[in-house]
């Protein structure tokens, strides 16, 4: 309805770290691996397809926009660093086309994912951020692009007030200027179910 390109997050059997550290024992990632390799199919796959048939059947034969797909969600650290070579091999080989997001920068990877919950100051004193940031590795190649998946200031400004706008709005102007680089961007979360909203700030 809205026109835009499609991304999905998929679980790469770590859960958020900043809750409780859960991860899948290693012999059970393969079927993670599937189950993202299904899910694009059901998006992508011809109608002849085991995913692809069942989006026809759902009503909608053409396929659908996914053009992004994030392997996981704020996962950092050892075990991240070496799932995501794993996922993103299987689903570069099955569907060349989609970009793929990581959580932090890996080599090799294409986007990386940054989030930011801060008081209005962070915001006003990193209106630079990206403007220093390198573009090429030391070998020349283009270093991954930037997706600042989640941002907002949902500290110190009650459920929100003219300087939470303002903070919010340099930091944007800064990535921007700054667009060759940080190329997506999210508030975060924009959408909120009005009968729980457990973030007062939510738009």
């Amino acid at each position: 309805d809205l026109g835009a390109q499609g991304m999905f997050v998929i679980n790469c059997g770590l859960s958020c770290e900043g809750r409780n550290g859960d991860f899948w024992p290693d012999d059970k990632i393969p079927e993670l691996i599937q189950d993202a390799l299904d899910a694009c199919e059901y998006a992508l796959g011809p109608v002849d397809s085991k995913w692809g048939s069942l989006r026809a059947q759902a009503g909608h034969p053409e396929p659908l926009p996914l053009q992004y797909v994030e392997i996981g969600n704020e996962n950092h650290g050892p075990k991240y660093e070496a799932l995501y070579p794993r996922f993103a091999a299987a689903l570069k080989k099955a569907y060349p086309q989609l970009t793929l997001i990581a959580d932090v920068h890996i080599d090799g990877s294409e986007m990386h994912d940054q989030h930011f919950y801060v008081a209005p100051p962070f915001f006003l004193q990193n209106f630079g951020r990206y403007d220093q940031a390198p573009r090429r590795d030391d070998s020349g190649r283009p270093m991954p692009r930037v997706y600042v998946g989640e941002f907002a200031v949902n500290r110190e400004v009650g459920s929100g007030n003219l300087t939470a706008a303002l903070s919010e709005a340099v930091f944007m102007m800064g990535m921007e200027k700054n667009s060759d680089l940080v190329t997506m961007c999210s508030y975060a979360p924009l959408f909120f179910n009005v009968n729980r909203l457990d973030w007062p700030v939510n738009m």
